[in-house]
C-alpha cells in the first residue's frame, strides 16, 4: 500500500503550460462568474473562478492517486481584490471517494494585494479504490475575489504557480506502475475591470435593453422590495440604486426618488449619472 503526499513550501513559481487537449491530463479554467464581458470582470460583485479538473481515457488512461495544484491571483498594474475565499465544487472531491487518505487547502498571503496564492493537495490509497477515474472531467474547485470600480482599467490575473522544489505542478498516476505527471494548463488568465453595468444614468431598475426610465422601473423596484412573493433583483444593481447613495443600497428611498422625478410637481431632480 503507497500513498503520494503533497510537497510543501513557501514559495510560488508561475508556469505556462501548452494549449490544453480532451486527451490531456489537465486543469484549466472552465468559466467565471462576473462577468461584463469575456475579458472584463464586473466590479463590486462576486468573481467567482471555476476550475475543471480532467484525466484521459484510452489509450493515455490512469487513475490519478495524488495531485497538486496551486493557483496565484495577482495584478501587474496595481489593482486590489478583495481576500480570496475558495470551495469545493462537488462535495465528494474531498473524502472517500476521491482522496480517501488525505485532502487539503494551503493560502499563503491572502491578504488582496501583492498575490493571494491558494493551493489544493489530494492524495488517495489505491487498496481503497479511490482517485480520479480516467475519463473523469469535472469543476471541483473555484475561487472567489471581488475588484472595486475604482480600479477601472487596471488588470487581475488567475495563474499557475507551486512551491519548491518541484517548481510545478505534478500528479502521480497508476496504471499499475506509477509514474508522475505534469498536467496542463490553460493560463494565466487575466482581465480588465470594467466601470460597472450601469449605463448613462441610474434608475433604469428592470435592466430593458432601451435604457428607458419609466413606471415599469417603479413597479420592478416595488416588487422586489415588497412583493409576496418577492420579485428579482435589479440586473444591474447600479442601475436600481436610482438615487445614487453612496452605501450602494437599493431600498425604499431609490422608489420615492424615481416617483418624485416622474409624478413630482414640480418634478424631483434626475437619477444622478452612473460614475
Amino acid at each position: 500500500m503507497k500513498a503520494k503526499s503533497a510537497i510543501i513550501a513557501s514559495v510560488c513559481l508561475l508556469l505556462s503550460f501548452g494549449v490544453v487537449s480532451g486527451q490531456d491530463f489537465s486543469l484549466f479554467l472552465d468559466h467565471v462568474d462576473g462577468l461584463l464581458s469575456a475579458d472584463t470582470l464586473q466590479p463590486d460583485v462576486p468573481v467567482t473562478f471555476y476550475l475543471r479538473f480532467s484525466t484521459p481515457g484510452a489509450p493515455n488512461e490512469a487513475i490519478i492517486d495524488g495531485a497538486s495544484n496551486g493557483f496565484r491571483v495577482y495584478s501587474p498594474d496595481g489593482a486590489g481584490w478583495l481576500p480570496l475565499t475558495w470551495e469545493y465544487i462537488i462535495s465528494e472531491w474531498p473524502n472517500t471517494t476521491f482522496w480517501n487518505y488525505s485532502m487539503e487547502i494551503n493560502s499563503f498571503n491572502v491578504t488582496g494585494s501583492g498575490a493571494d496564492t491558494v493551493a489544493f493537495a489530494g492524495v488517495a490509497q489505491l487498496i481503497y479504490e479511490s482517485g480520479a477515474p480516467p475519463g473523469f472531467s469535472s469543476v471541483v474547485y473555484s475561487i472567489t475575489t471581488q475588484v472595486s470600480i475604482a480600479d477601472s482599467g487596471k488588470t487581475l490575473c488567475l495563474d499557475s504557480c507551486w512551491y519548491p522544489p518541484e517548481n510545478s505542478w505534478i500528479w502521480s498516476a497508476d496504471t499499475g506502475l506509477t509514474f508522475a505527471v505534469y498536467p496542463a494548463w490553460d493560463g494565466p488568465h487575466c482581465f480588465t475591470i470594467g466601470k460597472g453595468c450601469c449605463k448613462g444614468i441610474r434608475g433604469n431598475a428592470n435592466g430593458d435593453e432601451e435604457e428607458k426610465i419609466n413606471i415599469s422601473d417603479i413597479t420592478y423596484l416595488v416588487g422586489f422590495l415588497f412583493g409576496i412573493p418577492t420579485g428579482p433583483p435589479p440586473p444591474c444593481w447600479e442601475e436600481g440604486n436610482a438615487n445614487g447613495d453612496p452605501d450602494g443600497k437599493v431600498n425604499v428611498s431609490d422608489v420615492s426618488y424615481l416617483l418624485a422625478y416622474m409624478f413630482g410637481t414640480p418634478s424631483g431632480p434626475a437619477p444622478p449619472s452612473c460614475y
